[in-house]
């Protein structure tokens, strides 16, 4: 008989129970609204053709077989005239039913034979028994009728075993494996279960042994496997002790002839476990999480001999694979995403108290001044500075993803690394040591070198802090992490570090903006802050948000005004924004009180680029930024910042060779400050204010310097001088040399760290120059010299 005709499902199907038979594909393809197609192809479009009209219902079973390159197929149940026993060669003409009304039931090939459950056709009060089928309607037959009454075969679990085949079935008192080899002799009991205590699920076949899961009253469900007697049927492990069940629909599966599965000892939660059918071969392989979690592995699947399955690591569930063995159970690829970039990040803050003997970090003085602080760029410090002294590493700590977090500390001598849950110091607990020494960078000599798995989420911030102390010889702190993107160990970069920050508890030492004050308009680039007596560098940062968690800059500046007044510029704000300012000194590493201000709108864009806000010009001439579509610059010149006073107003069209729009100011006297504003001609808006100072040569090389000078005089011989110029100094340490002319152009550049040193200065010219001679310290002395 025909299947019937093909109608047009093409539009609104979707494929559905994929099996191959031969070098066919076959499948089923429709929709729930009009039904399901048997269809089959051979890999393209071109070769698929549709075989008939097999389904009305999408609740309906279908079962597929591979049998000698046909395939065996049924659907089940059907009120259709199609139920039945059907083969396929992949053709329309060859897809012929083998046997009417068989309600045949998870079909499997063994040894060429077909084996299914069903019910007599001829007798509809027996239940489903072990049929089998050799693709006629006459060696379509009962094998044995097993049960009779209330039982029934478990059609949908048969199994091949090494050409036998293994199935299950039940009365109402008893479950019970079975074996056939295809007679009704050779079909017989193997073992029977308690009734329901046998898991239908779970019978996989590895190396010739069958493998599935039953539960007792005295070991609760675990592994058991049967070499089809009764002797030979047993548990293989009582994997959680006592009644508890260890697997609980769990999935076996054999890959490479290893028995994997998941399982629950009862410590570890639902792990990846192994066996090879003993007890001491049955081993957890890896414990993925660290907890105990029902659902943290599952979806076993085998592909090309290697098992892949998910996992959940405490974090998000992953793909995974495994060899078999705790090595090679690894995440195929940890999706953590890009990295969250750090706002305010670049460095750690270090401090060092000398003179501190012993080697226990107990000895570090930390509630007193350290001799030093500095910044590093990175978690780790340059080996063998010295002997007998202590520090302490503390900041902020940005983690780039969310994830499981290692860290590893390595020192020489003692040292401890503490992490706090977010970046309250007070809540910081220690999560690595090194009670003696390790190797610079040796992670792995101590088990205290290394945390336990710590899961941090990405852009939050934790305060993080680093005690060291070396007593004598070989000295070095570093430290180190895994992140969810990298299972190397490496130093931490300063890319996820900033610095510590305390709140002030001395206001003397807090400085601030005052200028703009809090609320103002900063009509230029640069601010300006409040001295602090004995400071000599201060810190600014400045943000979008009122807790400097975006848009951070952070800069630090050691400019001042010839009036004394620290300044810095940040010519990177956008106009028309509102920022938050916070500033503090190198007296006291504490932020002072938070400003804030607004920036000029963006209808007043041209501003004087050089020189630059706050800085001075041996010149004339201001230059400007490049409006797009200006070209006509207006500028004001004043010597009070409300132009109020001595304002000169110039219209400019010149231009560099560049672009560059410039005006001349030939009225511009020495050593005096101007205030200057720039507007064009497509706005009657003036832009940011900015000032400068008009100096001379001499004025320029040494007015940021004029304020410091060495602890002990450099001298300089002979004065006037003709070829050589000798510098002598009773201060050790390296030295910075610069010559420049009475232009303020540079000459002459040189280091030295001896304390006497003889300048070649025959090709310079006759005249006056100026020497400035700097230490590493900042420390500088400016000396007129003559050429003769």
């Amino acid at each position: 008989m025909s299947l019937g005709s093909w109608n047009d499902l093409y539009q609104n199907h979707y494929p559905i129970t994929l099996t191959k038979a031969g070098n066919t594909l076959f499948y089923t393809s429709g929709n729930s609204a009009n039904g399901f197609e048997l269809m089959s192809t051979t890999g393209t479009a071109e070769s698929i053709v549709p075989l008939g009209f097999i389904s009305v219902l999408d609740t309906d079973r279908v079962f597929f077989a591979d049998n000698k390159g046909f395939l065996f197929f049924s659907v089940y149940p059907n009120s259709n005239s199609h139920k039945g026993l059907w083969k396929s060669d992949g053709k329309a003409t060859g897809t012929v039913p083998i046997k009417e009304n068989v309600s045949a039931i998870s079909l499997l090939s063994v040894n060429g034979t077909v084996f299914f459950a069903s019910v007599d056709p001829l007798n509809r009060d027996e239940t489903a028994e072990l049929w089998k089928s050799d693709g006629t309607a006459t060696g379509t037959v009962l094998v044995k009728d097993i049960y009779r009454g209330n039982a029934s075969i478990f059609g949908s679990f048969l199994i091949d075993v090494d050409g036998t085949l293994f199935f299950l079935g039940y009365d109402l008192q008893n479950s019970a494996l079975w074996k056939s080899d295809g007679t009704a002799n050779g079909t017989v009991l193997v073992k029977k279960f308690e009734a329901g205590n046998i898991n239908d699920m779970n019978l996989t076949a590895v190396n010739g042994t069958l493998y599935f899961t039953a539960r007792t009253n005295t070991n609760g469900e675990e592994l058991w496997k049967s070499d089809g007697t009764a002797a030979g049927t047993m548990m293989v492990k009582d994997i959680y002790p006592g009644t508890n069940s260890s697997v609980f629909l769990p999935k076996l599966i054999n890959v490479n002839n290893i028995l994997f599965f998941t399982a629950d000892d009862g410590t570890h939660g639902m792990e990846l476990w192994k066996s090879d059918g003993t007890e001491a071969g049955t081993q957890l392989v890896r414990d993925i999480y660290q907890g105990n979690s029902y659902y943290s592995t599952s979806n076993l699947t085998a592909v090309n001999g290697t098992l892949y399955f998910t996992s959940y690591d405490g974090i998000k569930n992953e793909l995974w694979k495994s060899d078999g063995t705790e090595a090679g159970t690894l995440k195929v690829l940890d999706v953590v995403g890009p990295a969250v970039t750090c706002s305010g990040t670049g460095s750690i803050l270090r401090e060092k108290w000398l003179n501190v003997t012993g080697y226990s970090v107990s000895a570090i003085p930390v509630n007193t001044a350290p001799s030093a602080s500095s910044q590093l760029t990175s978690f780790e410090t340059t080996p063998n500075q010295g002997d007998n002294y202590g520090e302490r590493i503390q900041g902020y700590l940005c983690a780039p993803y969310t994830g499981n977090y290692t860290f590893y500390l390595a020192g020489d001598d003692q040292c401890e690394l503490y992490l706090s849950s977010d970046e309250d110091p007070t809540k910081k607990t220690r999560i690595a040591s090194v009670a003696t020494y390790s190797g610079n960078k040796e992670w792995n000599k101590f088990p205290s070198q290394k945390s336990a798995v710590i899961s941090l989420v990405a852009g939050k911030k934790y305060y993080i802090e680093a005690l060291h102390k070396e007593a004598t010889g070989n000295d070095h702190l570093a430290v180190g992490w895994q992140t969810p993107a990298q299972s190397a160990i490496t130093v931490i970069a300063g890319s996820n570090l900033s610095p510590f920050i305390a709140s002030c508890s001395n206001a003397a030492q807090s400085s601030l903006v005052v200028n703009p004050s809090s609320g103002g308009t900063l009509s230029g680039t640069s601010l300006y802050l409040k001295t602090i007596p004995g400071a000599s560098s201060y810190t600014l940062q400045v943000s979008s948000s009122a807790n400097f968690t975006t848009g951070v800059i952070t800069k630090t500046t050691t400019s001042r005004l010839s009036t004394g007044t620290y300044y810095a510029s940040f010519p990177e704000l956008a106009l028309n924004q509102k920022y938050f300012v916070r500033v503090y000194t190198n007296l006291g590493l504490c932020w002072g009180p938070v400003t804030s201000f607004t920036t000029a709108s963006a209808a007043g864009s041209a501003y004087v680029v050089n020189p630059s806000d706050g800085g001075t010009t041996t010149g004339t001439s201001l230059y400007l930024n490049t409006v797009s579509g200006a070209t006509t610059y207006t500028l004001q010149v004043s010597t009070t910042s409300d132009f109020s006073s001595n304002s000169i107003t110039r219209s400019t069209v010149s231009r560099l060779s560049t672009g560059t729009y410039y005006a001349v100011f030939p009225e511009l006297v020495f050593n005096q400050r101007y205030y200057v504003r720039v507007k064009t001609n497509l706005s009657e808006t003036w832009g940011r204010t900015t000032s400068f100072t008009r100096v001379n040569a001499t004025a320029r090389l040494g007015a940021e310097d004029a304020t410091e000078s060495l602890e002990s005089n450099v001298s300089l011989y002979p004065n006037p001088f003709e070829e050589q110029l000798t510098i002598s100094s009773e201060q050790a340490g390296k030295r910075y040399i610069t010559i420049a002319d009475n232009l303020g152009r540079v000459v002459y550049q040189s280091t030295t760290q001896d304390p006497q040193t003889e300048l070649s200065l025959a090709h310079l010219k006759q005249g006056v120059y100026v020497v400035k001679i700097s230490t590493e310290e900042g420390q500088t002395q400016i000396v007129k010299v003559v050429k003769k």
